[in-house]
């Protein structure tokens, strides 16, 4: 399993739903996982992290099992490596942050 790594910057390049992309990046935050409801009636989970490299951060929100993880809070401050992560919005500029 090879990766084939993006920056932070480069997600305002990527066409939504074009595919998918690896990133390494430093946890920075750990939301509370929460249950949602989808459109077709589904319960499903979801959590939200804020991830930043040496440039940018930025939200990334996991789904399902992912979310449900409690393993989570024992990266804050660790790099993680992400594999196949999917764009399926166009972030407005302001969601991606220099990093502080």
């Amino acid at each position: 399993m090879g990766y084939r790594f993006n920056r932070i910057g480069a997600i305002k390049a990527i066409e939504p739903n074009s595919g998918l992309i690896d990133m390494i990046a430093i946890v920075k935050s750990v939301g509370e996982c929460t249950e949602i409801t989808t459109k077709k009636g589904k319960q499903m989970s979801r959590r939200d992290l804020v991830i930043a490299d040496q440039e940018h951060e930025v939200r990334l929100t996991i789904w399902g099992g992912h979310a449900d993880d409690m393993e989570w809070y024992n990266v804050v401050d660790k790099p993680v490596a992400f594999k196949e992560l999917k764009i399926d919005f166009a972030p407005d500029p302001a969601e991606i942050s220099d990093a502080g």
